[in-house]
């Protein structure tokens, strides 16, 4: 069974190849802006990639020595038929790209940061990110909770 981000990454990966033929790297590149991420991984994009071609649904090209990708009439059965799914994917990657831009990878990066560093706070430091962290942490949980009673 496919998980939800794996599932989202593929039909964005065909779907972009189906917008015109990419490189590997590009179509890394064009993917991680689109969902608004520093980097999508190359180890996850290449043997999705190496699984649409076994299937036809790309095919390689040789260009300058570079493989370019390129669909086929299959994969673009393949997002035909898939459509409905595709066009909520679409969303997911516009709602994943707004939530990323409006500070999730900044949290992110400051929580890797955070996490390394910890330990070399002193105590004082730790109670002030404490309770910053403890008090972050209730506004969004109350943001979510009124939100979720307004679809009530």
């Amino acid at each position: 069974m496919k998980t939800k981000k794996k599932e989202l990454m593929e039909y964005l990966i065909l779907y972009h190849i189906s917008e015109k033929p990419y490189h590997g790297y590009k179509l890394i590149c064009d993917i991680s802006e689109d969902i608004g991420v520093p980097k999508v991984s190359p180890s996850f994009v290449y043997p999705v990639l190496s699984k649409f071609t076994k299937k036809k649904y790309i095919q390689v090209i040789l260009h300058d020595d570079k493989k370019v990708y390129e669909i086929t009439d299959l994969g673009l059965g393949y997002l035909k038929e898939n459509s409905e799914k595709l066009e909520k994917i679409l969303k997911t990657k516009d709602d994943i790209r707004e939530f990323h831009l409006s500070g999730g990878t900044k949290l992110r990066s400051i929580l890797e940061v955070l996490h390394s560093e910890y330990f070399n706070l002193d105590s004082e430091e730790r109670l002030k990110i404490g309770k910053c962290m403890l008090n972050f942490a209730n506004e969004l949980e109350k943001i979510i909770y009124e939100a979720k009673l307004k679809k009530i």
